[in-house]
């Protein structure tokens, strides 16, 4: 995906007609993923999202559409859920940048039943013009100032870590909430090396309490890497394997992989995975916020 726009588009044809693929797996964001779903389209041919929690990529219609992880729509009711339901906060805050997988979760929280019933109390959306200096000093300055009692982040992956930080550097020891983009491989590890504090993410597939027990997929990848897979490459690992399953299942017929995909029901490391209609994920992993404390198992 890297290069100018359109380059992902490129490669994912050259890997239909040059390589002549069965089917694409994407470990990519939102924006990125649109661009291989309309390769998919225009050439029929199955696309698995296996990271990219952007919801309006199932609801393009587009039959040859499956993901594997929970979208962000559904990620917003988990995150009201535990803020309206379960911690009853009155007070806290929903901080956005301006990254295209922001502003669609954001989207989501706010499009939700239960938003409508405990709105935040401040939004604070960042801008890449003041930097991530001058955001993180407004952010801690709204807590201060306002007795907030929780944060919910839909910023980008980077970001949300960034902020994390200054605000246990202020000493400011709230609770936050995030959607799976806080997981993404480059973040992870950090979060898994350092205790954030109350920092609560909607868990994509990893044990919710810490334990030590490996998979051989685990234990090969960290042979191969030094450290243990994050979430992504879990999440990698069940598409590789759904796609992997649904061949077989298909007859070897390229023709029916589609329709075979669309029967799936794997068990892999993150739950049970099955598609409804559009290609969304049907049946959930146990997705309730954990804390970060709880990654130690994970670390490098």
């Amino acid at each position: 995906m890297e290069g100018p726009w359109g380059m992902g588009s490129k490669k994912a044809v050259d890997l239909v007609f040059d390589k002549e693929v069965w089917a694409l797996v994407g470990v990519l964001d939102g924006r990125n993923s649109h661009l291989v779903e309309q390769v998919a389209a225009k050439i029929d041919i199955p696309f698995v999202s296996a990271w990219a929690s952007d919801p309006t990529l199932s609801k393009a219609y587009v039959p040859q559409f499956f993901n594997c992880v929970p979208n962000s729509d559904q990620q917003a009711t988990v995150l009201l859920n535990e803020i309206n339901r379960i911690r009853t906060y009155d007070r806290w805050i929903l901080v956005s940048d301006e990254s295209y997988d922001s502003r669609i979760a954001k989207e989501g929280i706010k499009r939700n039943e239960e938003y409508a019933k405990n709105p935040p109390f401040k939004e604070l959306e960042l801008s890449k013009r003041d930097g991530i200096e001058n955001a993180s000093k407004d952010l801690c300055d709204m807590i201060g100032t306002n007795e907030v009692e929780a944060v919910v982040m839909s910023c980008e992956s980077a970001t949300n870590l960034e902020l994390i930080r200054s605000l246990r550097s202020a000493k400011l020891e709230l609770p936050v909430y995030t959607g799976s983009d806080m997981l993404h491989e480059k973040t992870f590890s950090d979060m898994a090396s350092k205790n954030l504090g109350e920092v609560y993410f909607v868990n994509v597939g990893i044990p919710e309490s810490g334990t030590n027990i490996r998979t051989d997929f685990d234990q090969e990848f960290l042979s191969d890497h030094g450290y243990y897979p994050g979430p992504m490459a879990s999440c990698a690992y069940d598409a590789i394997h759904v796609v992997a399953r649904a061949i077989e299942q298909s007859d070897l017929d390229a023709k029916k992989l589609k329709k075979s995909l669309s029967n799936t029901s794997y068990s892999g490391k993150t739950g049970v995975i099955e598609f409804d209609q559009f290609g969304n994920r049907d049946k959930l992993p146990k997705i309730t916020p954990i804390n970060s404390g709880n990654l130690a198992a994970s670390k490098r």
